[in-house]
């Protein structure tokens, strides 16, 4: 994302953010299998896999009384440790489609150095992310292999929380024709991928009373349980305090802090001591 922050020159580049709707839900077991069959993995192991995900059953309660017990007929449950492999797998069909378009040149991914390989789509389970150039061919590539990834997986894509991210250099024209072509809106400052922002926050403060609320909001949580000192010590230096690590973008967490001034910070360490409730102050960040 940071290439495309600072990319110049006359080619521009974008990244598209695809949201499946009910990803999990819409997995077809007979096409699972056959992707299974089709990337290797032989009779026995198809098999096994089959019944652990075919054999679930699930009983409705409804006003305190049970029903009989019924089977789904596709579907990965959300949860289950095995569901994410299984998915991912199931998303290697759309990742070969991908790579035949970029094999007869209608695709063409992004190159962050001269030494870096080209890179035309990042799957992380059912987040999917993928690069092209702001050209109007490769925009009807990408629609034309999610359509037919759609139609042959029976995955849907939710194009009101799919976003596109163009890179700096792209005229407003240009980036209306794509949008109309993919049918998504543009990325906005509060999109994100596994949860981390696109957008560099153009206001430190703002950024940063973000990270603070979001502190005092897992702060309040734990008070409300009854939580020795030990407890409460691991929670706020494993969860609280790695925060704005985990909502930095490129470090941009650890540059809020230090851009704040010291009674900012100061607030934050005394709102963690109040909970712990110990005499002596807690680690600060850094």
């Amino acid at each position: 994302m940071h290439y495309l922050h600072t990319k110049k020159g006359k080619k521009g580049y974008m990244a598209i953010k695809i949201d499946l709707s009910k990803a999990y839900d819409r997995v077809e077991w007979s096409f699972l299998f056959r992707l299974l069959e089709g990337v290797g993995f032989n009779e026995t192991f198809v098999n096994w896999i089959s019944q652990c995900v075919s054999t679930t059953s699930f009983s409705l309660l409804i006003n305190g009384a049970t029903f009989d017990f019924f089977r789904p007929s596709r579907e990965i449950r959300q949860g289950d440790p095995l569901s994410p492999y299984l998915f991912i797998i199931y998303a290697e069909f759309l990742s070969r489609l991908l790579l035949h378009e970029e094999s007869l040149g209608n695709l063409k991914g992004i190159k962050v150095s001269r030494i870096a390989p080209t890179i035309s789509h990042l799957f992380y389970a059912d987040d999917l992310i993928i690069f092209c150039r702001t050209d109007e061919g490769d925009a009807q590539s990408v629609r034309r292999c999610l359509s037919n990834f759609g139609e042959w997986s029976s995955q849907l894509t939710n194009n009101n929380k799919s976003m596109v991210h163009f890179s700096g250099n792209v005229a407003n024209r240009q980036k209306e024709a794509i949008l109309d072509i993919l049918q998504m809106p543009k990325c906005n400052h509060r999109s994100k991928h596994l949860g981390l922002p696109f957008y560099k926050p153009k206001s430190r403060t703002r950024a940063f009373n973000k990270l603070v609320e979001k502190m005092e909001g897992k702060l309040s949580i734990w008070k409300a349980k009854n939580l020795s000192r030990a407890e409460k010590i691991v929670l706020i230096k494993n969860v609280a305090q790695s925060i704005p690590v985990l909502e930095g973008h490129r470090g941009c967490g650890k540059m809020l802090l230090k851009a704040q001034k010291p009674s900012n910070l100061e607030s934050v360490s005394l709102s963690q001591r109040d909970h712990q409730n110990l005499g002596g102050p807690v680690d600060p960040i850094d």
